[in-house]
């Protein structure tokens, strides 16, 4: 399901990540919104729905009709996926800070890889 949709999703996921500001955030303001997930699985909960909440009034309507062209479920399950996969990726620690600044450069880059 993932596989054909991963570059429009994680231009989405790259976007809706930033901050209001539109710039890459800094270590501290990624420790602050993403550094209690692991220990406090009912905040990695609610980061989840966030993510899925702000991607589905994101996304256009060509958008996700592309996205269910490209899969055999609805826009919205591939949505509630890739957010589960970011948010559970970085509570895991296999999205650092380090690999979220290296998709500030690069987003279609090898960090794919860590949401899979």
């Amino acid at each position: 399901m993932i596989r054909s949709a991963i570059l429009i999703i994680s231009a989405l996921c790259f976007a809706l990540s930033l901050p209001a500001s539109a710039e890459a955030f800094t270590k501290e303001q990624w420790n602050r919104r993403y550094g209690g997930l692991k220990a406090r699985p009912l905040l990695r909960h609610d980061r989840i729905t966030s993510c899925i909440s702000e991607f589905e009034d994101a996304v256009s309507e060509d958008t996700r009709k592309e996205i269910e062209s490209m899969n055999t479920v609805p826009a919205s399950e591939v949505i509630a996926e890739v957010c589960a996969r970011f948010i559970n990726a970085i509570a895991d620690g296999r999205l650092t800070y380090e690999l979220y600044k290296e998709w500030t450069v690069d987003p279609t880059g090898a960090w794919i890889k860590h949401l899979q």
